[in-house]
């Protein structure tokens, strides 16, 4: 490795540097491992480096490994044996093991001489203290060109009250529905609540599989926003929107057409099953549902470019319009208030974010967008129709509603995705490809 660069009092290391030698290590281990027949593989980033960027994570600068512990205690003996006399070390760290068993010591021993809990749990306290005071003392001695009293880089917490505010908000709006059907139905609230519980089951399940998609794409946004590869981005973000809004259609359309029939098998043997029995909430929710999830790819980039402040007023409006909406409707609707409150903030954040997100980061993508969201709604009208005609929503087992699910299922991939590559066939080969390599890899 190069020699690092002395500046402000410290030192500095480039991250490719870090990478350099992180793989000459790896490499050393390897050998190793192989000439003694000893297993491991990669995990976290050293797995998300190697599927989508062919090696390091731009900004990850260490290697990740599992390995099982029979291989690893033989790692610990073999090594010491064979690789003292060389630069690479082998650090096994025991310190939490030992510490947690001079506590347990200690904590055992002072229970038997009858020490009151309070003291017990002090000690252990203090025993923490002195750890992290003797860990100070020693980096000080060891590495004396560490600053302690240099003052720390809190930039990236300038938006942190901001980020807060769009967590609060989120949580009050996630929250909102139960809260307020329990206070403005007051002797209906128990049921008309337990209702909407069973319904929100089935949409938060749809809702957390397309977050679990999307969860991982925004560090890699972010870095390419960082880096200012606007051409990278158009592409990378173009591809993302178009294969999320054929996941979204199909996830709910099937909602739409198959959650009555499930709700009606899963309702029979309740006394109260026909309560639960409510078409409008399907169509409610799954509107909500799409209105939510088509909003993702352009909330993406706002999260990875960091536009928490700009756009927390926003998000204020957006849980004003839930409450201020469903506080009028509820009393007059039940649960349907409620998911229209919903309804009308999503229509108003969805149509926000997918503006900001274009006029900030992709200027000239609206267009596309929009025309994208209108092809697949007119695809989802056509699925509804087939599928409220040739679905029966009245079924009596679930092997029938199963096949049922199925086969609606596969159609709407079918022709969704048959519909998108009839307009955008190029997209559709970037997708094709993209799995390829991955299975290649794989």
């Amino acid at each position: 490795m190069e020699n690092p660069e002395k500046k402000d009092g410290g030192y500095t290391v480039d991250i490719k540097d870090l990478q350099k030698k992180s793989l000459e290590i790896l490499k050393v281990f390897k050998d190793f491992c192989d000439r003694h027949g000893l297993l491991f593989y990669f995990c976290g980033g050293c797995c998300i480096g190697t599927l989508r960027h062919n090696g390091f994570i731009p900004w990850d600068d260490d290697i990740d490994v599992f390995m099982p512990r029979t291989d690893y205690e033989k790692l610990t003996e073999l090594w010491q044996k064979e690789m003292a006399d060389t630069k690479y070390r082998f650090c096994r760290n025991s310190e939490n093991e030992f510490l947690r068993s001079l506590l347990s010591a200690v904590s055992i021993g002072q229970i038997q001489l009858g020490f009151s809990a309070l003291a017990v749990k002090t000690t252990a306290a203090v025993i923490y203290v002195l750890r992290s005071l003797a860990a100070i003392l020693y980096c000080k001695f060891k590495y004396p060109d560490y600053h302690f009293k240099d003052k720390p880089d809190t930039s990236a917490f300038s938006q942190r009250n901001a980020a807060l505010v769009h967590q609060i908000t989120g949580a009050v709006a996630n929250n909102a529905a139960t809260v307020l059907l329990t206070v403005l139905l007051k002797k209906d609230a128990l049921a008309e609540v337990s209702v909407y519980s069973v319904y929100n089951l089935v949409a938060y399940s749809l809702s957390s599989f397309i977050n679990a998609i999307i969860n991982g794409l925004t560090p890699s946004f972010g870095q390419v926003i960082f880096k200012g590869e606007k051409d990278v981005l158009k592409n990378s973000f173009s591809t993302y929107e178009f294969l999320l809004f054929i996941i979204v259609f199909i996830c709910y359309i099937c909602m739409a057409v198959l959650l009555y029939p499930f709700i009606s098998l899963y309702s029979a043997d309740f006394n109260d099953g026909v309560v639960y029995l409510r078409p409008e909430l399907v169509a409610l929710f799954s509107f909500a549902g799409v209105l939510q999830a088509i909003r993702m790819p352009g909330l993406t980039l706002i999260c990875a470019a960091g536009h928490y402040k700009e756009t927390q007023g926003r998000a204020i409006t957006e849980l004003i319009i839930n409450i201020a909406v469903s506080v009028a409707l509820t009393p007059f609707f039940g649960i349907a208030g409620v998911i229209l409150g919903m309804c009308a903030s999503y229509l108003y954040r969805t149509t926000d974010v997918i503006i900001y997100s274009a006029k900030n980061f992709l200027p000239g993508t609206l267009k596309k967008t929009f025309v994208r969201l209108l092809r697949n709604l007119v695809v989802a009208v056509v699925l509804l129709m087939g599928g409220f005609y040739l679905v029966p929503q009245t079924v009596d087992s679930w092997l029938t509603w199963l096949i049922s699910a199925v086969i609606f299922g596969i159609v709407s991939c079918v022709l969704l995705v048959l519909m998108n590559f009839v307009f955008e066939p190029d997209e559709y080969k970037k997708l094709l490809s993209r799995a390829k390599e991955m299975l290649h890899k794989g």
